[in-house]
Protein backbone atom coordinates (compact mmCIF):
# COMPACT_ATOMS: atom_id res chain seq x y z
CA UNK A 1 0.00 0.00 0.00
CA UNK A 2 1.27 3.47 -0.80
CA UNK A 3 -0.08 6.55 0.96
CA UNK A 4 0.82 9.97 -0.40
CA UNK A 5 1.16 13.13 1.66
CA UNK A 6 1.72 16.68 0.41
CA UNK A 7 4.88 17.08 2.53
CA UNK A 8 7.31 14.98 4.55
CA UNK A 9 6.25 16.90 7.67
CA UNK A 10 2.61 15.89 7.14
CA UNK A 11 3.63 12.24 6.64
CA UNK A 12 5.72 12.30 9.82
CA UNK A 13 2.87 13.95 11.73
CA UNK A 14 0.52 11.16 10.59
CA UNK A 15 2.98 8.44 11.62
CA UNK A 16 3.62 10.06 15.01
CA UNK A 17 -0.07 10.82 15.64
CA UNK A 18 -1.75 9.33 18.67
CA UNK A 19 -4.42 7.50 16.60
CA UNK A 20 -1.84 5.79 14.35
CA UNK A 21 0.48 4.95 17.23
CA UNK A 22 -2.48 3.38 19.05
CA UNK A 23 -3.17 0.97 16.17
CA UNK A 24 0.46 0.39 15.17
CA UNK A 25 0.91 -2.67 17.42
CA UNK A 26 -2.17 -4.27 15.88
CA UNK A 27 -0.91 -3.59 12.36
CA UNK A 28 2.60 -4.89 13.03
CA UNK A 29 1.34 -8.09 14.69
CA UNK A 30 -1.09 -8.97 11.90
CA UNK A 31 0.17 -7.45 8.65
CA UNK A 32 3.69 -7.73 7.31
CA UNK A 33 4.98 -4.58 5.73
CA UNK A 34 7.35 -1.67 5.93
CA UNK A 35 6.79 2.03 6.42
CA UNK A 36 9.12 4.21 4.39
CA UNK A 37 8.85 7.97 4.63
CA UNK A 38 10.41 9.41 1.49
CA UNK A 39 10.89 13.14 0.99
CA UNK A 40 10.06 13.38 -2.69
CA UNK A 41 10.76 10.90 -5.46
CA UNK A 42 12.15 11.25 -8.97
CA UNK A 43 10.16 10.42 -12.09
CA UNK A 44 10.06 6.67 -12.62
CA UNK A 45 10.66 5.86 -8.94
CA UNK A 46 9.80 2.22 -8.16
CA UNK A 47 8.82 1.81 -4.49
CA UNK A 48 8.66 -1.99 -4.82
CA UNK A 49 12.30 -2.10 -5.98
CA UNK A 50 13.35 0.12 -3.07
CA UNK A 51 11.50 -2.07 -0.57
CA UNK A 52 13.07 -5.23 -2.06
CA UNK A 53 16.56 -3.71 -1.82
CA UNK A 54 16.00 -2.70 1.80
CA UNK A 55 14.69 -6.15 2.73
CA UNK A 56 17.67 -7.82 1.05
CA UNK A 57 20.11 -5.50 2.82
CA UNK A 58 18.54 -6.13 6.21
CA UNK A 59 18.58 -9.88 5.59
CA UNK A 60 22.25 -9.72 4.62
CA UNK A 61 23.09 -7.58 7.66
CA UNK A 62 24.42 -4.70 5.57
CA UNK A 63 23.26 -1.27 4.61
CA UNK A 64 21.27 -0.87 1.37
CA UNK A 65 24.40 0.54 -0.30
CA UNK A 66 26.38 -2.61 0.57
CA UNK A 67 28.51 -1.01 3.25
CA UNK A 68 29.75 -3.34 5.95
CA UNK A 69 28.06 -1.43 8.75
CA UNK A 70 25.43 -3.81 10.15
CA UNK A 71 21.89 -2.61 10.48
CA UNK A 72 19.51 -3.67 13.25
CA UNK A 73 17.18 -6.53 12.40
CA UNK A 74 13.76 -5.64 11.10
CA UNK A 75 10.94 -6.09 13.61
CA UNK A 76 8.84 -9.16 12.98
Amino acid sequence: MIIGFPTYARARAWYDSEPYQALLPLRTRHMPGDVLLVDGTPDGYDPAATAAALRAAYSAGTTPTGQETPVPPMPQ
